[in-house]
């Protein structure tokens, strides 16, 4: 596989090649004028540095407070449709605050891929399910005003 990008003298590895074997190859003509091409045994798999965090996705959202209205009142809402070219993720249900200032999250990600995620939202942390394509985050306590701005960021 081409690395897009990777024809200067220099390459530096990114999140794109995770996972990817890399080769590299030399062309060049030598001291007889013949053109010459040596490829190098492939490494092993690119894995990402320890303690690395990965943004996956950030922005602010306004907090709403919608009551006791169903959950489903913000259905399909795509905020975090296509968080990058690979990952597809999808909030469900945007906000759900109660009176007892409880957040309810719902998503649907990829059926794999999401065990080392987690959501940030200001200073609360919420791990994600590994495995599971449709799940909600219910109950988690949250201290937030309606109409306050907050940061909210998938990282991996």
């Amino acid at each position: 596989m081409s690395i897009p990008g990777a024809t200067g003298q220099t390459h530096t590895l990114t999140h794109d090649d995770v996972g990817q074997a890399i080769k590299v190859q030399v062309s060049f003509t030598d001291g007889d004028g013949y053109s010459e091409s040596v490829t190098s045994a492939a490494t092993a798999p690119v894995s990402r540095p320890p303690n690395q965090v990965e943004t996956l996705w950030s922005g602010e959202m306004t907090v709403a407070d919608y009551g006791n209205s169903s959950l489903g009142a913000y259905l399909d809402d795509t905020l975090f449709s296509n968080v990058t070219g690979s990952i597809q993720l999808q909030i469900k249900w945007l906000w759900y605050l109660e009176s007892e200032r409880k957040l309810y999250l719902a998503f649907r990600a990829p059926v794999a891929g999401t065990g080392d995620w987690t959501l940030h939202i200001d200073d609360v942390a919420l791990d994600f399910p590994s495995g599971d394509s449709n799940f909600v985050f219910r109950n988690v306590d949250v201290s937030w005003t309606e109409g306050q701005i907050v940061n909210v960021k998938i990282v991996r």
